[in-house]
């Protein structure tokens, strides 16, 4: 057990985070994107002008175009599932899709108005929002639409919508409008914050409570009492459109500077900013769809994908092995290469907590299979006096 114990001690010393890049991707369109969505790390939707929706299953090394069956721009794209999903655009535009984007449909919305935004809290419930104040509603999975706007001028653009239950959602609008329901959107009521008469392009919340909204002259709200009361930054001259935290203190802002694309990152809620990039065409969007992978799309087919790595550095007396597949969806294989009389391996997650422990006899293909929920984690191979660590990747 001790000598457990000390190898622990050992891989979590050894554990680093990389930041990452954003790097570029060839999306093969020079039509402006303006939504992205992933489903898992490698599958994604992008959707743009001139009815563009497009779909990688790699991660981003091949985008392949889908056929939408629509010119009409298309504002945003949301999936509820592997294979359902939503794109929403001008003239009031709902496409669904229920096999992955290999066929679109077009859905009656019941308004002619160019919907901007939308958002699904379940595989039945789901909002649009978009010009003159629209709110559109439906509970069939968007057989059937309904106004929801009760409340909302009809003098302003809607921009982006949330909702963090069922009754609970959040609109963001043009001249600083954000409006608040509690009742599944029978009523919206506009709450109160100091960014004034600002376009607010987007909300993000990552619980019930905490949440944050982007807007012009890079203004920045945040809130940790639902919206009760926000705390307002602005100044700087950016035009934030997206905003996505993947915890309650790592956050991103995108959107542009003159026309030349953004990329601001925090990692203390807001409180500090560091550009991670000033490049490129406008961003319209961002995606994280796990806390380590994210994608941003932007103007003339611009698609960037930012991987954080989390490693660990190796004890240079280790073993040499081979682990395959990493990721892994739960079954994986260590080649050792030789045979080892006793190999040791023990699976932890990031703090150190033993998952799982095995022995080897007289080995060197071990074959195991990793049962915990998606995530990083650390394996420690031994054998003697040797051992090596590494990252394990549950898909």
């Amino acid at each position: 057990m001790m000598k457990i114990i000390y190898a622990l001690t050992f891989i979590c010393s050894l554990t680093i985070t990389a930041r990452g890049q954003w790097t570029t991707q060839t999306s093969g369109t020079v039509n402006n994107l303006y939504d992205v969505f992933f489903t898992d790390n490698n599958t994604g939707y992008v959707v743009g002008s001139n009815g563009t929706i497009l779909n990688t299953t790699d991660g981003g090394v091949n985008w392949n175009t889908q056929t939408s069956g629509v010119m009409g721009f298309l504002h945003g794209v949301t999936f509820i599932n592997a294979n359902t999903g939503f794109a929403v655009g001008e003239t009031g535009l709902v496409l669904k899709t229920t096999d992955a984007g290999a066929s679109w449909s077009t859905l009656s919305s019941g308004t002619t108005r160019t919907l901007l935004d939308l958002y699904f809290i379940d595989s039945n419930n789901g909002y649009a929002v978009g010009w003159n104040g629209t709110v559109i509603k439906t509970t069939d999975g968007g057989v059937n639409w309904s106004s929801a706007g009760s409340g909302i001028n009809t003098n302003i653009n809607l921009l982006g919508v949330q909702f963090t239950s069922v009754s609970t959602g959040y609109i963001t609008g043009t001249s600083g409008y954000l409006y608040k329901t509690t009742d599944g959107g029978a009523t919206w009521n506009p709450t109160s914050h100091a960014a004034g008469s600002l376009d607010l392009y987007e909300t993000h919340f990552v619980s019930d409570s905490i949440g944050f909204v982007v807007g012009e002259n890079s203004a920045f709200l945040s809130t940790n009492d639902a919206g009760a009361t926000w705390s307002t930054v602005t100044g700087g001259g950016n035009v934030y459109k997206g905003v996505h935290f993947t915890d309650v203190n790592t956050g991103y802002v995108i959107g542009n500077y003159n026309g030349t694309g953004i990329i601001r990152e925090t990692t203390d809620a807001g409180a500090s900013w560091t550009t991670a990039l000033v490049s490129g065409s406008s961003h319209n969007n961002i995606h994280f769809p796990s806390q380590n992978v994210g994608y941003i799309v932007g103007d003339n087919g611009e698609i960037r994908k930012l991987e954080i790595a989390v490693g660990v550095l190796e004890n240079s007396y280790g073993i040499d092995f081979h682990l395959y597949p990493n990721p892994t969806q739960g079954n994986f294989t260590i080649a050792l290469g030789e045979n080892h009389e006793i190999v040791r391996v023990t699976i932890t997650d990031l703090v150190g907590k033993v998952i799982q422990h095995n022995t080897f006899n007289e080995s060197q293909w071990l074959n195991l299979k990793l049962e915990e929920p998606a995530g990083i984690y650390l394996l420690l191979v031994e054998s003697g006096n040797k051992s090596s660590v590494t990252q394990l990747i549950k898909e």
